[in-house]
């Protein structure tokens, strides 16, 4: 189970592909968690139904013995796909922010530049789309808060 984890983690990071200021890291996770929970829920199901088919073969006093064990049993790979769920979707969000900014130009602003939404501020960068300057508060990975705007 952990080898399918691990393998739907390194796909979704090497198809990974930045388009309009988003990379596909994020859906491709969200789709690949999507298919691992419904796995695991589908072994759930089935190994409650053999529990069940089960109990019919077993004694009035150990069925509840065996209904204890086999519900266990069962629900192990519900709470494994629980645990699993959130680490991974911060591992995803912060593999999202890094090809991001991986992938986003860092060009510095001329000394002397002024923000062109804030003119009392120095600018720190370019905005990579429209070329306008930007200072920190402005800089959203790169593009300044207009463009990111209009792409949204």
């Amino acid at each position: 189970m952990v080898v399918l984890l691990l393998a739907v983690f390194l796909i979704f990071v090497v198809f990974s592909r930045r388009k309009a200021g988003k990379t596909l890291a994020m859906p491709l996770l969200v789709v690949g968690l999507a298919v691992v929970r419904l796995a695991l829920t589908l072994v759930t199901v089935a190994q409650l139904i053999a529990l069940f088919k089960h109990l019919a073969t077993v004694p009035a006093e150990g069925k509840q013995a065996a209904l204890d064990a086999g519900i266990r049993e069962a629900m192990r790979y519900a709470t494994f796909a629980a645990w699993v769920d959130l680490p991974v979707m911060l591992g995803a969000w912060l593999v999202d922010r890094a090809l991001i900014k991986r992938s986003a130009p860092s060009t510095l602003a001329p000394a002397g530049a002024r923000c062109a939404t804030h003119p009392e501020v120095v600018a720190g960068r370019v905005c990579s789309r429209c070329g306008n300057f930007m200072c920190s508060a402005c800089d959203d990975l790169g593009v300044c808060r207009s463009c990111r705007a209009r792409t949204a």
